[in-house]
């Protein structure tokens, strides 16, 4: 908990409410739950604020199911839903 003190200040006690740390196996999946949030989750809504406030965000129409070409040889086509091609409908 110390380390979260100093990581986050004023707002430590706010995340502890949401990582608790009652016990160490608690403080172990809360520790694992902040890390995977701090890389994902916020980087991703950051992304879509700056995206929103330069109205840069734009809808392409391609999905998984969009033939695409593996490598920058066009004559073969996808061989379907690629890692992340979720994220565009997701959000």
């Amino acid at each position: 908990m110390e380390r979260v003190r100093t990581l986050f200040g004023d707002n430590a006690d706010a995340l502890l409410k949401l990582y608790p740390a009652e016990t160490d196996d608690q403080a172990k999946r809360s520790a694992q739950d902040l890390a995977g949030d701090r890389f994902i989750a916020f980087s991703t809504w950051k992304w879509i604020e700056m995206q929103v406030a330069t109205e840069s965000l734009r809808y392409t129409g391609m999905n998984s199911m969009t033939p695409r070409p593996l490598r920058d040889d066009t004559s073969e086509p996808s061989r379907g839903a690629y890692h992340s091609a979720e994220i565009e409908f997701v959000f």
